[in-house]
């Protein structure tokens, strides 16, 4: 009687697999888009993955990221092509703020999406990265140094002041991180637009004080906290391309491994953001900077520096050019007392130039600690 029994719950798992096309007793992964009410595609690109506040740390509670495969093969090509306008106009139907869209390369694998979100929900279990503008400090020539205020080392974008300046995009070199933070610090680009709402945005390098590494983005509509690059891993000595442009008023931001384009980038605009504007404008925010949050002497210990950074580009109308200005600055000393000229800010912190396309560089020996 029990092989009986046992023989037709068989047969029933058996004809249920049939019917529906899955193994019946199959756990769905905590990404699969039947976890969600979800479209089943987006502008003719299959939705392969969800990812939400339940399944990645510091993702805004509500938000779902629709992941979708493209066929473009680079991200310096992706933010003006076909298939973003098709994906930015299937967005725009939806209608649905609660959803975003990232498009990830032709051939990004997904298989090890699961264990990379597992490193950094640990790596944020002791609180989300939160980065930060720079210009709220910014009186004229003087930097305010406030408590409460990362340090920086920067490389002030002056180009982002015509017309039609709608991307601004650089590489990141990937340095070995150190363990002896107590905080965090990030190498990032950032970006200030016209928008009188929203108008912050950063991509880059997150650095936390177990000596790891994470490529994320943010922008106001997170709050400036970081958000995880999943498909995109972390790889001492890489060299990763960041850019962050706008269409029709929404901005957004990519990021891919130079190695291998095809198999590590991904795009996401910020549907989120209200009232972003068209344009970049000149801003201490518009630039390349290494932040940290560090407080204790020698946080830099067991990086590799200087940190660099290179081919910083302006793009008027899409047609992305070198700098031929730009300033250095560096923000915030460790006494945090009183206020700190831009004319006097330039140290042995920030070196080299990233004026016609050449590189940057961060020695952290050097870069201020956080304000407090």
């Amino acid at each position: 009687m029990k092989r009986l029994i046992a023989l037709s719950v068989l047969l029933l798992i058996s004809s249920i697999a049939m019917i529906t096309g899955f193994p019946a007793s199959a756990p769905t992964s905590p990404f699969d888009p039947a976890n969600h009410n979800v479209p089943d595609s987006v502008a003719g690109h299959k939705v392969l993955a969800v990812i939400s506040s339940d399944t990645t740390k510091c993702v805004p509670s509500g938000l779902l990221t629709l992941v979708v495969r493209v066929s473009v093969p680079d991200p310096l090509s992706y933010p003006v092509s076909n298939e973003a306008r098709e994906i930015r106009n299937a967005m725009k139907q939806f209608g649905n703020p609660h959803w975003t869209v990232k498009a990830i390369g032709p051939n990004v694998s997904l298989d090890n999406m699961q264990a990379e979100t597992e490193s950094w929900n640990q790596a944020m279990s002791d609180g989300c990265h939160t980065f930060s503008p720079a210009a709220s400090v910014n009186d004229g020539d003087v930097i305010l140094r406030l408590p409460g205020q990362p340090g920086r080392g920067m490389f002030e974008i002056l180009e982002a002041s015509m017309p039609n300046d709608t991307a601004v995009a650089g590489f990141l070199h990937a340095p070995a991180v150190g363990g002896n933070q107590n905080a965090y610090s990030g190498l990032m680009l950032n970006a200030k637009t016209n928008g009188p709402g929203d108008n912050f945005f950063q991509v880059g390098l997150d650095f936390d004080n177990n000596g790891n590494g994470y490529t994320f983005y943010t922008s106001d509509s997170y709050g400036t906290t970081a958000q995880f690059w999943a498909h995109t891993p972390y790889v001492e000595g890489h060299d990763y391309y960041v850019t962050i442009s706008g269409t029709d008023g929404i901005w957004g931001w990519c990021m891919g491994d130079t190695a291998d384009y095809a198999s590590t980038y991904q795009c996401l605009d910020d549907y989120q953001s209200v009232a972003a504007g068209n344009e970049l404008i000149p801003s201490l925010d518009t630039s390349i900077w290494f932040e940290n949050f560090n407080t204790q002497k020698n946080w830099d210990i067991g990086f590799s520096s200087p940190v660099t950074a290179y081919s910083a580009t302006i793009c008027p109308a899409g047609l992305c050019q070198g700098l031929t200005s730009e300033h250095k600055h560096l923000l915030v000393a460790a006494s945090c007392t009183t206020q700190y000229r831009k004319s006097l800010s330039t140290s042995k912190a920030v070196l080299g130039t990233m004026i016609g396309r050449n590189t940057g560089s961060f020695d952290l020996r050097y870069i201020p600690r956080l304000c407090q």
